[in-house]
């Protein structure tokens, strides 16, 4: 009985501690909307993204999986698609329960790479304005993150 119960115990932790969480976030205003669909796994993150600014081509894509930092925090591959052409961003991501926010700034092309870029000064590079987080049934946030 009490092998079974320690067994029970150390599995029932180890499934707590190994589910993937999914977190969505949603903001439109009027410059434009911003879209994440985020899976938070074992320190890990990754999911999709789209950024349509209104009246303009927009850019969606998928974030790779990146270890994510104390707070948050994590430097991630953002791979989209932005009228018609395959790029790659570098991005600087916090995400919370209640929030997600990205570094923004002037970016320039990573040297020896077609289409990759990363920010030029991350020191001198603006914390975007919060998205909130939403219900991933959100209508609106399904259509953003079709592609």
């Amino acid at each position: 009985m009490k092998r079974a119960l320690l067994a029970l115990c150390l599995l029932g932790g180890a499934t707590l501690a190994e589910a993937a969480v999914e977190r969505c976030y949603y903001l439109r205003d009027r410059h434009q909307s911003v879209a994440a669909r985020l899976v938070l796994e074992h320190g890990r993150m990754a999911g999709k993204l789209a950024f349509l600014p209104h009246e303009k081509d927009g850019m969606r894509g998928r974030i790779k999986p990146a270890p994510l930092a104390q707070g948050g925090r994590a430097t991630v591959r953002y791979d989209y698609l932005i009228e018609g052409q395959r790029q790659r961003r570098d991005l600087i991501v916090r995400v919370k329960p209640a929030s997600f926010a990205y570094l923004d700034g002037e970016w320039r092309e990573v040297p020896g790479s077609v289409y990759h870029e990363r920010l030029k000064n991350p020191a001198s590079a603006r914390w975007s304005a919060p998205v909130p987080a939403v219900s991933c049934r959100l209508p609106a946030l399904r259509r953003a993150l079709e592609y």
